[in-house]
């Protein structure tokens, strides 16, 4: 709840009593937008219209069906598993973006992103999985897909031999593209 560097203060940590709140008094909203491009809170219609003392939010497909599901952390209380059961979710790539090492193996490329640029389909999603203090998500981006075919989509990235950019083909379901130090970006 504050900078670790002044944990070693106890005179600057809260003074937290029984009955003690930090916002618990509120829901999580859920926000979807209509056609009309309004947006309405569901979280009441979802089962979520609890009050809850939440802290950070991870998202990423955690049952690889191809929808994103979310776990809310809280404090004070056990966190919560979201899980998306939503029949009406369309086709959807979870893709990995990841640098080669020098050791043969590979890490998230942190920063990279990408971007459908094919006929039909729009969507951008920059690889960054931290999401605030207590938020931490997947190192896969999540792509919703205007149908089950392949779309081409650009990466760009940075890394030690300067900016890049690469045409792929992404489809549904997860795969990993390797960025290449030469610019190339090789799908698996």
């Amino acid at each position: 709840m504050g900078n670790d560097e002044l944990l070693r203060f106890p005179q600057v940590w809260p003074n937290f009593q029984p009955g003690d709140d930090l916002s618990g008094r509120e829901h999580n909203p859920f926000w979807v937008r209509d056609d009309d491009g309004r947006y309405f809170d569901i979280a009441n219609a979802l089962g979520l219209g609890q009050p809850d003392v939440s802290r950070g939010f991870a998202f990423g497909d955690i049952d690889g069906d191809g929808r994103l599901d979310a776990v809310l952390a809280n404090q004070w209380q056990d966190s919560r598993l979201l899980r998306n059961t939503s029949t009406a979710a369309g086709p959807a790539a979870d893709v990995r973006l990841v640098l080669p090492t020098a050791n043969g193996t590979s890490r998230p490329a942190i920063g990279a992103q990408i971007e459908l640029t094919g006929t039909g389909s729009s969507g951008k999603a920059q690889l960054y999985p931290a999401n605030g203090h207590a938020g931490v998500s997947s190192t896969a981006l999540h792509l919703a897909l205007p149908d089950t075919t392949d779309h081409e989509a650009i990466v760009s990235w940075v890394d030690e031999a300067g900016q890049h950019r690469a045409r792929i083909q992404i489809g549904p379901g997860h795969r990993t593209v390797v960025l290449n130090p030469d610019g190339t970006a090789v799908t698996r």
